[in-house]
């Protein structure tokens, strides 16, 4: 007798199949707000900087290092203050966060982390206190790396607890900024550009070299283009262009 049952058409159930893939490809959108570092595993990069605004060469080198070194996360963290800089910077710790979550919507891998502009206090943003702070909340097999430009060395032995940075993390890795003459630092040049670091420190910089070319971007001259009216011409990611004139972002008060 059941054999008698016509089949019934299966049509009906195409839009719940088609709305169930939606549903799964809105599930796999990569969220790249890092809420915490708890548990986090494999091998993570840390990049630090101010990022006001993030520009195409921040997002060119991100990228490239993490096919270079394989990483698992790398993670922006905007600078609360930078003890280095002088200058305050245009846009909120806030603002800053948001411009690089909306660059790195799609980047899967690519992380920001709201980390420092979050800490409760008025101090400068110092790479030791994030550093011990990730250390103590990643899991124990993890790998941490530091990325840091090539024309940071020569300062390098001013940073707060440098050794206590050099030892927290597996590797320093280096990208070849230019000095001050505009000259390409090369992995020879380092052992000679900070005679105060330990000969095993200048050399975790040196073993731990990238040879990353990338567009010459300025977020000093992106921010001067914002506040005189200038064309962008493309620098940063159209979803960051429009963040910043939507809030009016470095305008001139």
């Amino acid at each position: 007798m059941l054999n008698s049952v016509p089949e019934q058409p299966r049509e009906h159930h195409l839009g719940s199949e088609e709305s169930n893939l939606n549903d799964l490809r809105a599930v796999q959108v990569h969220d790249p707000l890092l809420r915490s570092f708890a548990g986090l595993t494999g091998r993570i990069v840390l990049f630090g900087g101010s990022f006001d605004p993030i520009h195409n060469g921040h997002l060119h080198f991100a990228k490239e290092i993490q096919r270079e070194v394989g990483a698992d996360a790398l993670v922006f963290i905007p600078a609360k203050q930078n003890p280095m800089k002088d200058h305050t910077t245009g846009a909120s710790g806030a603002e800053r966060v948001e411009m690089i979550r909306r660059a790195l919507i799609g980047q899967e891998g690519l992380y920001v982390s709201p980390i420092e502009v979050q800490r409760c206090n008025s101090a400068p943003s110092y790479t030791i206190d994030t550093v011990r702070e990730v250390r103590e909340r990643i899991d124990s097999e993890a790998e941490l790396y530091f990325l840091i430009g090539a024309d940071l060395i020569p300062n390098l032995h001013l940073w707060k607890d440098i050794s206590e940075i050099f030892a927290l993390t597996d590797a320093l890795i280096t990208v070849p900024r230019a000095d001050e003459s505009g000259n390409a630092l090369l992995p020879r040049d380092i052992q000679n550009l900070n005679p105060s670091l330990l000969p095993d420190q200048l050399k975790k910089l040196s073993d731990n070299f990238v040879p990353i070319r990338g567009p010459s971007v300025s977020s000093t001259r992106i921010r001067e283009k914002f506040a005189n009216g200038g064309e962008i011409d493309g620098e940063v990611p159209r979803v960051v262009e429009d963040f910043i004139r939507e809030e009016g972002l470095y305008q001139d008060k």
